[in-house]
């Protein structure tokens, strides 16, 4: 069993062509991180990654006595939006 977290940035690509030189190459590092790095800390794995979205996939060893692998996804789906919020 396992959880699989999608999620993606609205209006990624009409910001992206407001911008251009440094502060683009910043945005979308800063975007990347904010979609992956919650995923990093609730014990996910990067399925696959886009400049405006990620897939990832939530987890436990068969042997878990009691599954978490919802309640991690869940939590870093929250995250991913606070931490959007403030990069927005």
């Amino acid at each position: 069993m396992a959880t699989f977290l999608y999620a993606r940035l609205h209006n990624f690509n009409a910001v992206c062509q407001s911008m251009a030189g440094e502060e683009l190459t910043e945005f979308v590092n800063e975007a990347r991180r904010v979609l992956t790095e919650s995923v990093a800390k609730l014990g996910g794995e990067i399925a696959q990654r886009r400049p405006d979205s990620v897939l990832a996939i939530f987890s436990n060893a068969p042997d878990c006595a009691k599954p978490d692998h919802a309640q991690r996804g869940l939590h870093a789906a929250i995250l991913s939006v606070s931490e959007t919020v403030h990069l927005a």
